[in-house]
């Protein structure tokens, strides 16, 4: 006998991630007849789903024995046709079960096909319910008004079909549903892009943004939508960042429209609102530490950040920052030990171990906190992704100033420095507020080994620095730092 040959296809990885309920809902998509009728394939699948997830001692030949038991020899080309038809079926079930929960696609579907099939009156009345649905839903989304669309869409169609002549046909609102599904798409991934090009640098090209702020500048209507008003803050807010009225306007906003949004968008919603004011507080305003706070708080409160079981490991430090900074610190001890759990596992302990850290640095138990970074586990260049990594850095630094430990410190302060210069992935704005926390540290540590530096003007230099990272350590630190002897 030749050697066995192990069985290995995408259809393994289209199986592995499905459970013991979803693999038996599959079983009666391929034992229907009007999915499939090839009993083979359904044979097929349950030899595979014997061996499920594993999939460890998967053979070929064997596969094919208990498939085609009639068949003496191997039959490679025969298997493999096999297998891309039970995969097809496994793709159109997965397509399957999404349209299944899109209720507002299947109603579009399903007024497409009476009008196609000339069910005038079962059209009409399912026309009538969907509309009157549409104006109970309480979340309006974009997709929404692209919902509306469709369905206008069809009732126009229906107009043209049975009355060409008619002058109340839905043409209006299609029309009408279809710029208020732009603006609120456009608007909102303005607002994407724009935030993202604050977190990594990337470029976009942005098209007729100025014309749309310029349209909702004039136009009342269109502004007093929701989804469209709120969105239109945002993109005000990013783009005219020194403007801080757009910022206060979209808070007030978003408490009074919230009940009419999605909460996944109240979720990004509010994160745009996070990253504007730490955005701000990189700027050299500390006061909106504050303003963070109390969002955080209400965000936990609520469980809008929340997604699932988890919290983000960025939102889960950013809340242990902004509270160390409005100094909550027994609120912050709480907040890290009691959602510790929710972090993804694969970096748990190292959001802890830093987090802990950072409370401690600011209690000034400054031995405690370092055995905390200590306790950090490095698997790759980065300690988690580029963020959290300047985090680590930052904190290293401080804690190594604050404890005296020079040595450790200048060799904290260029591999931070190397590392800044090399990453071409990190924003210019934030390379730069690092950078120049270096560089200001580096002169306190000068100042502290005796160099003649001008504490008037090195405390001047802080104050004017901009951006800064760690401003308010750094002012504080230089103001109580001893003259040195060789000072007037």
């Amino acid at each position: 006998m030749g050697e066995k040959k192990p069985f290995k296809s995408k259809i393994l990885e289209l199986l592995r991630p499905m459970d013991t309920r979803e693999l038996r809902r599959l079983d009666e998509y391929l034992s229907s007849p009007f999915f499939n009728k090839n009993q083979k394939i359904i044979q097929l699948f349950l030899q595979l789903k014997k061996q499920h997830p594993a999939y460890k001692r998967l053979y070929k030949e064997k596969i094919f024995q208990k498939v085609f038991p009639e068949k003496k020899e191997y039959h490679d080309g025969l298997l493999r046709a096999l297998v891309a038809d039970l995969t097809k079926l496994v793709e159109n079930y997965i397509s399957q079960t999404v349209y299944e929960n899109q209720t507002r696609l299947n109603n579009n579907n399903l007024l497409e096909g009476m009008l196609m099939k000339g069910m005038y009156d079962h059209f009409e009345n399912r026309l009538k319910k969907t509309l009157q649905q549409i104006e109970e839903e309480p979340d309006k989304d974009a997709e929404f008004y692209y919902y509306k669309f469709l369905i206008e869409r069809e009732s126009y169609r229906f107009t043209t079909v049975t009355n060409n002549r008619a002058t109340t046909s839905s043409l209006q609102e299609v029309v009408n549903n279809l710029d208020l599904y732009y603006l609120a798409a456009k608007l909102k991934y303005t607002a994407l892009v724009l935030n993202r090009q604050n977190i990594v640098g990337s470029k976009y090209e942005l098209k007729l943004v100025d014309e749309i702020l310029y349209h909702l500048k004039m136009d009342k209507t269109h502004r007093q939508v929701p989804f469209i008003r709120l969105y239109h803050r945002v993109v005000l807010m990013l783009k005219e960042f020194e403007n801080e009225e757009h910022f206060r306007k979209f808070k007030i906003d978003l408490a009074k429209f919230k009940s009419e949004i999605p909460k996944g968008e109240i979720r990004f919603l509010y994160t745009l609102m996070l990253n504007y004011a730490r955005w701000k507080i990189y700027a050299g305003k500390p006061e909106y530490s504050q303003e963070s706070f109390e969002v955080y708080k209400l965000l936990l409160e609520e469980k809008v950040i929340i997604v699932g079981k988890t919290i983000s490991y960025h939102h889960f430090r950013n809340i242990v920052n902004v509270a160390v900074q409005v100094e909550e610190y027994d609120w912050a001890e709480l907040f890290i030990k009691n959602y510790k759990p929710l972090v993804i596992p694969g970096v748990r302990e190292n959001v802890f171990s830093f987090n802990m850290a950072a409370l401690l640095f600011a209690k000034n138990q400054f031995e405690d906190a370092l055995d905390y970074l200590r306790a950090i586990q490095f698997s790759d260049v980065e300690f988690i992704d580029f963020y959290y990594h300047m985090y680590y850095k930052t904190l290293l630094i401080q804690t190594s100033f604050e404890l005296d430990e020079t040595e450790v410190l200048l060799s904290n302060l260029e591999s931070f420095r190397l590392y800044l210069s090399r990453n071409k992935v990190i924003p210019d704005d934030i390379k730069l507020a690092y950078a120049n926390f270096i560089k200001l540290v580096r002169k306190l540590t000068n100042l502290r080994l005796g160099k003649r530096i001008s504490m008037q003007k090195l405390a001047e230099e802080i104050q004017s620095t901009k951006p800064l990272t760690k401003a308010s350590w750094l002012e504080e630190t230089i103001g109580r730092t001893e003259r040195p002897k060789w000072a007037d």
